[in-house]
């Protein structure tokens, strides 16, 4: 259900362009990430480095067919930044950020890019702002205390479906 109503959201934002095909998947494994994510707080390299190897292919074909490669370079570049500033923190000894969160985020990088720089940007801010207010409430009931490490990858992934409804519409 959750996959649908995502998808629905996208397709809405979006319309009927030649990208849609791409980001509706991306979508569905999304929602089923975040809930692997909750479940085992983890981002299971079997899911995420298929997509991340496919989509520049996918993006290529969607660039040769429409002329967009200007869109497929700024996607390029917006994936490798997220993967970078997220392998950074991932890197940071206590930082609570998983490789997994850095390969999440270099893949979002490639649709956010694809959008725009402004798409790229509310990508990576979102997360935070959407993740937050959750924290405080579970710090606030005692749930969990200020070194407990909490999964990200539903916050870059809430996160991202936001950036991408927000700059499509």
């Amino acid at each position: 259900m959750a996959a649908g109503l995502a998808g629905g959201l996208v397709g809405a934002a979006l319309g009927p362009v030649a990208v849609l095909p791409l980001f509706l998947a991306v979508t569905v494994l999304g929602v089923l990430l975040a809930a692997i994510d909750i479940a085992c707080r983890r981002l299971p390299d079997t899911l995420v480095l298929p997509a991340l190897a496919v989509t520049p292919v996918l993006f290529a074909v969607v660039a040769v067919i429409t002329a967009q490669w200007s869109d497929w370079l700024r996607a390029l570049l917006a994936c490798l930044a997220s993967g970078v500033v997220f392998i950074g923190m991932a890197l940071l000894p206590g930082g609570g950020y998983g490789m997994g969160d850095a390969k999440v985020a270099a893949l979002l990088g490639w649709y956010f890019g694809w959008l725009g720089w402004q798409a790229v940007l509310l990508g990576a801010l979102l997360p935070w702002l959407l993740n937050a207010p959750l924290l405080l409430a579970l710090l606030a009931s005692g749930r969990v205390g200020w070194k407990s490490h909490l999964p990200f990858g539903p916050a870059l992934l809430a996160g991202g479906l936001v950036a991408v409804c927000v700059v499509a519409w």
